[in-house]
């Protein structure tokens, strides 16, 4: 950025790139990202990840401040992101948790609500599982990663929280199983 002028990011990166003798190929394919995808960014027509601003800043040594200064749209979606601005998919999923924790509760502690219909419960297992598998799809696992390597105790009262919440459900499973499998020898 010489001279004092301002540039967009698109040009930014572009420049870098090319300051590197680097293809647009060659950032795609560091980045894991498409050769389209680098060319949309340096055409202004879209805007990258943050992920992938602090990947090119980290490669070309480039602050995160020279990168984007000057591109209001960028640092518009990256203030808009840290504001709390939630996706549709994340309130969704948000909601399916504190469902199902709450009918977990429900279950649990109320002897008349354990007894609810076979569709009713078929359908509040189905949001648990349905909450679960998003989860795991959606977990940033590295830092969760991160998180429990750096945090001993972290992953310890993790492992407890799992162990209580899940011990009565495996323990039900496994004297289910065992009844279904001996009740079935002994008929023969």
């Amino acid at each position: 950025m010489s001279g004092g002028t301002i540039m967009k990011f698109g040009e930014n990166i572009q420049l870098q790139r090319e300051n590197h003798n680097m293809s647009q190929q060659e950032l795609a394919d560091i980045l894991g990202v498409t050769r389209q995808s680098v060319s949309k960014w340096e055409n202004d027509t879209s805007l990258p990840s943050f992920k992938n601003v602090l990947a090119i800043g980290a490669l070309y040594d480039v602050s995160l401040d020279e990168l984007i200064r000057g591109d209001e749209r960028l640092v518009e979606k990256f203030e808009d992101r840290s504001a709390g601005h939630y996706t549709p998919v994340e309130i969704i999923l948000f909601a399916l948790i504190v469902a199902s924790v709450v009918v977990f509760i429900l279950r649990n502690f109320d002897a008349k609500l354990a007894n609810w219909p076979y569709l009713v419960n078929m359908a509040f297992y189905t949001i648990q599982l349905i909450a679960f598998i998003t989860v795991l799809i959606m977990a940033p696992w590295r830092r969760i990663n991160e998180l429990l390597r750096q945090n001993k105790w972290f992953f310890f009262v993790v492992l407890v929280w799992v162990l209580l919440v899940f011990t009565p459900d495996m323990v039900d499973f496994f004297r289910g199983f065992l009844d279904g499998f001996f009740g079935s020898v002994k008929q023969y």
